[in-house]
């Protein structure tokens, strides 16, 4: 029972906070700045499409004030 305990102690302080460290596994540093540069860009682009729908500026108003037939 004391190895079990010893043994489960040692991966709870030692192995599993290793995973969260440093740059992690999947992405580096670098790729998580530029996925992260590239999701705020979308949203402002979003943004400004969002505001020119809200404002009637999508496109231009194809009123007259003359009748055309």
């Amino acid at each position: 029972m004391r190895r079990f305990a010893f043994a489960l102690l040692l991966l709870v302080t030692v192995v599993l906070p290793i995973g969260c460290t440093g740059d992690g596994v999947a992405y580096s540093h670098r790729e998580r700045e530029e996925n992260w540069r590239r999701s705020m860009e979308m949203d402002q682009r979003m943004l400004n499409d969002d505001l020119d729908f809200f404002f009637l500026r999508d496109e231009p108003s194809h009123l007259s004030r003359w009748s055309i037939d």
